[in-house]
Order: C-alpha cells, then sequence, then structure tokens
C-alpha cells in the first residue's frame, strides 16, 4: 500500500496548474486516479444467484474500492491548504472534489 505523503506545495490560490499535475501523479501512484476521473466505478452487489465464494469475491472488492475512494478524498484534501480547505471539506465524493476544485 502507498503512503499519502504530500511532498510538494499544497493548493493555494495561485498555484493551480503545478498543484494539478503533482496531485494527479500522486493520486495515480496511489491507484485511485482512475477513481476520481470516473474512469472506475463501484462494483456492482453480488446477485442473489452468485456462489458463497464468488459472493465474498465481489464483496471483497466493494470493499476495496470503498476504501480506494475514501483514500482519494483524503488525499486530495491534505493538498489544499488551510485558507481553501473551508470551501471544500463538505465535499466527500474524489471526482466531485476534483472538479469543483
Amino acid at each position: 500500500m502507498s503512503s499519502t505523503m504530500i511532498s510538494f506545495e499544497k493548493l493555494t490560490e495561485s498555484n493551480y496548474q503545478r498543484w494539478s499535475v503533482q496531485m494527479t501523479s500522486t493520486l495515480q501512484r496511489d491507484g485511485v486516479w482512475r477513481i476520481v476521473a470516473r474512469e472506475e466505478v463501484k462494483p456492482s452487489p453480488p446477485a442473489d444467484t452468485e456462489t458463497g465464494s464468488t459472493k465474498r469475491a465481489i464483496e471483497t472488492d466493494i470493499r476495496n474500492y470503498w476504501t480506494r475512494y475514501d483514500r482519494a478524498t483524503g488525499t486530495i484534501r491534505l493538498g489544499i491548504s488551510e485558507e481553501l480547505l473551508l470551501e471544500y471539506m463538505s465535499i466527500d465524493d474524489p471526482s466531485e472534489l476534483w472538479e469543483t476544485i
């Protein structure tokens, strides 16, 4: 599992271009960019007809998705300066947060 350490300047009112490139790279490194870019969506719940092992595998995939979804949101928020954070702190969806910024 990768670290969500931010090793670049947080988002301010004047550094969006540089910040967005660095944040995109961080999200790619952490394996969550495709969620932010809406290229990966939450897996569908298991059908009632699924067998036990298949059902458990799908449920595990769903849990892993939500873990990565939360990691994406947290990573983006950690990269926002305190001055701007209040504007965005109520947005929990990482894709919506990215698009709003």
